[in-house]
Formats: structure tokens, C-alpha cells, sequence
């Protein structure tokens, strides 16, 4: 309407002409075209909603009344206790060794996933003969089955017959318990967990790595600055908030351990590989105490949860590409 006003103004058009000039321009009208196209990202967000509602919250909220419950397969639906079954807790030895062992798993696994992953993104984001071959090889192991790969490492590692003692009888070395072991065991599993994982840690810092442009490190060629020194100075920084996601990641991944101690372990020996996550199936699905292992299952959740505010809180600010 501005531009039809100074159009008047500056062509002196007037009378019936302007007037209809004036009434013939409108903006158009997009809130139709918007209720269209949020319609239509609800219909396609729908299906992946529907599925989280079935599979993650509906069994989180029933998990949650289930946790105020005094519930077992043969006391149905079980008294109300309210908080008493979280209060137990810190009383139970067992929960208190399996909080012990799930932080230990993850202060194993959280520095080797991150170191390796990005000395090998570093290593595989240069043009090195064979690239694609080394990137498929070190990429391929998260493409496997966590059951697929515990039931090979397991086998590897078997006290009797196992590839490793093999190999270690072979070079005259010592004979080792593996995971028959209470020492042993949790960083065998941690060591077969960061193969395993090691991919997706892989991954994410080519990315990170790739978006780092590549002015910076020619300007610091140009004042002395390569290799070693370019890599703290420059790629390092770049990279804080992509190190900090690996960090938050494989975290989690450490602390919701179940699938590999139930494969390879069973909890043992001795209850060493003993976590959090396979404690809560013991006492749900093995000892059917509904109400106390789904406080537990609760109290894993809390716990991740609070981790995660406090690593996010410590990665704030920093620059990044």
C-alpha cells in the first residue's frame, strides 16, 4: 500500500484509476498454505510420535506407578508404599555395588570411546591410500548386533578354549581367568563395548572435523603453527561442544548396560559385572519384585539424568563449527 500511495504521489494518479489500483493490490493470504503445511508435518511426525508414546513413555509412566507399589507376580495389583521402595535403596548392598560397578564401566569406557574416536577421525579425515577401505573397517563393528558381537567376544574370551588364552599360551605368556575374573571382567567388557561403539564416536567427529575450515590451519602454517600444536590450538578447541556430545553419548551408553553383561557375564563372577540396568531385570523378571525393580529402573533414569545436566552444564560456551 506504500508503494501504491508514492505511486500516486510521484505519477499524480487520482480518481476512479487509483482507487481501483488501490483496491485490486492485497496481501496474500498465507494462513491457509501454513495450516496446510503444519497439518502436513504433523501427519508425517505422527507415526515416529505414536511409536515413542507406545514404546517409551507409556511404559515409563507405568513404570513410575508401578515404583509406588508394593507389586509381585503374585500380589496383584499390590499395596501403595509411595517412596518407600526408593527409600530402600541406599540400605540395599547389591543396588549400592551396581551403582559402584555402572560408574566404574563408565569412567572405563566414557575416555577410551572419546580418545579413540578422535584420534581415528583424525587419522581417517586425511587422504590416505585406501581411505575407504580403513573407514569401512573401523565403521563396521557398529553395524553389528550388541547380542551378535557379545556371543563372539564371549567365545574369544573363554577361560578353556578361548582365542585369547590361545594366543597368550602361544607367545609363553600366563594363562588369565578373563572374564572369570572380578578384576577382569568389567574392563574386558568395557573393552569389547568401546570396539563395538567406537564407530558412531568415529562419526560424529569427521563431522566435526570437516566443518572446521581449512583457512585456519593454513593461517597458522603461515606463523609456524603445524601438526601437534595445530591440532591443541586450533582442532581441539573447534571441537569442544562435538566432544562434550560424544562424552554425554557414550555415557548413557555406559550407564543403560544390559545386553553385553547379559550375554557374556550374567552379572558375575562374584556379581563384579553386576550394573544397574541388568540388577533392575534380576529383580523384575527373575525375583518378580515389580514395585522395587521398577524403582530402580527409575532411580537409573534420575541417575543419567543428572549426569547429563552436569556434563551439558560443564560444556557450555566455547567456539564451534
Amino acid at each position: 500500500m506504500s508503494f501504491l500511495l508514492r505511486f500516486r504521489r510521484e505519477a499524480r494518479v487520482s480518481g476512479p484509476l487509483a482507487q481501483q489500483l488501490a483496491a485490486g493490490i492485497r496481501a496474500p493470504d498465507y494462513s491457509v498454505a501454513r495450516r496446510r503445511e503444519a497439518l502436513a508435518g504433523w501427519l508425517m511426525a505422527g507415526p515416529a510420535i505414536g511409536l515413542i508414546l507406545a514404546f517409551t513413555a507409556a511404559p515409563l509412566a507405568f513404570a513410575a506407578y508401578m515404583s509406588l507399589r508394593d507389586v509381585n507376580v503374585l500380589r496383584l495389583p499390590g499395596e501403595f508404599v509411595g517412596l518407600e521402595n526408593f527409600f530402600r535403596l541406599p540400605s540395599d548392598r547389591l543396588f549400592v555395588r551396581s551403582v559402584f560397578n555402572s560408574l566404574y564401566y563408565a569412567a572405563l569406557l566414557v575416555p577410551a570411546n572419546t580418545m579413540l574416536g578422535l584420534g581415528l577421525a583424525v587419522l581417517l579425515n586425511r587422504p590416505l591410500p585406501g581411505l575407504r577401505v580403513l573407514r569401512t573397517v573401523f565403521l563396521l563393528p557398529i553395524m553389528v548386533s550388541g547380542v551378535v558381537a557379545a556371543t563372539v567376544w564371549r567365545l574369544l574370551l573363554n577361560t578353556d578354549a578361548g582365542v585369547v588364552n590361545a594366543a597368550l599360551s602361544a607367545l609363553g605368556l600366563a594363562r588369565q581367568p578373563l572374564l572369570q575374573s572380578p578384576a577382569q571382567a568389567l574392563p574386558l567388557l568395557a573393552v569389547m563395548t568401546t570396539w563395538m561403539t567406537v564407530g558412531g564416536s568415529i562419526i560424529i567427529f569427521l563431522a566435526g572435523l570437516q566443518s572446521i575450515p581449512q583457512e585456519l590451519y593454513d593461517a597458522a602454517a603461515v606463523d609456524g603453527a603445524t601438526g601437534a600444536r595445530a591440532f591443541f590450538s586450533i582442532t581441539l578447541p573447534l571441537l569442544q561442544r562435538t566432544t562434550a556430545f560424544v562424552i554425554i553419548l557414550t555415557t548413557i551408553v555406559a550407564l543403560r548396560l544390559f545386553d553385553v553383561v547379559y550375554i557374556m557375564t550374567q552379572g558375575g563372577p562374584q556379581r563384579a559385572t553386576s550394573v544397574l540396568a541388568y540388577y533392575s531385570y534380576q529383580l523384575v523378571f527373575l525375583h518378580q519384585r515389580l514395585g522395587y525393580g521398577s524403582a530402580l529402573g527409575i532411580a537409573l533414569l534420575l541417575i543419567i539424568l543428572v549426569i547429563t545436566l552436569v556434563q551439558l552444564r560443564l560444556a557450555r560456551g566455547g567456539a564451534d563449527y
